[in-house]
């Protein structure tokens, strides 16, 4: 499994393998008025593409929270996504946890959005807001047909809900190398360094925390 610095140094471990740091699995951390206003000449690009999405689908597209009759729709939207990729085990990994995550906003426990275009359900957004006062984003997905789709989503869902958060964990990028340029293209401020820790001698599953 993957840990952060604090886990590590805090943790009995005796009895497993410590592999040292993974940059994969290092998780990525913004301002939140980074991500809502966009500002400066680091963020031109990044406002370019949500005026440019803005003005395309203009009184065609909505923003709206999620409701639970969304949920098929969110799942087959993931589904569609994850057609032609490589598996190893992460996409059964990020369905279940956005399965788990759509019953907890539909508890009240964390906060989902969907994107509409002409009444179809692009693109959504899933994260919640932990004691620390850090807002985590657990998914975004988008389809990719629409130009800057994701920008808006990331946009539209930080003014809705990381307002009042100190910062905001976007997690890893598991050394995938178009979420990473698009995670570094946000300008993080700070990157939570994750050691990979193998329980037993003879191995063990992986993951993150």
């Amino acid at each position: 499994m993957a840990l952060p610095q604090e886990y590590i140094d805090n943790i009995d471990l005796d009895g497993t393998v410590l592999e040292g740091s993974n940059p994969d699995y290092e998780e990525y951390i913004y301002l939140p008025e980074d991500l809502i206003e966009l500002r400066g000449k680091k963020f031109h690009a990044k406002r370019n593409h949500v005026t440019r999405f803005v003005n395309l689908y203009e009184n065609r597209y909505v923003f709206r929270s999620y409701e639970p009759r969304d949920r098929q729709g969110l799942l087959d939207l993931y589904a569609k996504w994850s057609e032609g990729k490589e598996d190893d085990g992460t996409l059964i990994d990020e369905f279940r946890l956005l399965s788990l995550g759509l019953q907890m906003a539909e508890r009240g426990e964390a906060y989902a959005d969907v994107m509409e275009i002409d009444g179809k359900i692009v693109g959504f957004s899933l994260g919640e807001t932990l004691a620390s006062g850090v807002a985590v984003v657990h998914i975004e997905k988008g389809e990719i047909e629409y130009d800057g789709i994701y920008p808006a989503i990331n946009q539209m869902f930080s003014k809705k809900h990381f307002a009042n958060v100190k910062f905001v964990n976007r997690q890893e990028d598991m050394g995938l190398a178009g979420l990473r340029r698009s995670k570094r293209s946000y300008n993080p401020v700070k990157m939570v360094k994750k050691y990979v820790v193998r329980i037993g001698a003879y191995g063990g599953a992986y993951g993150t925390l």
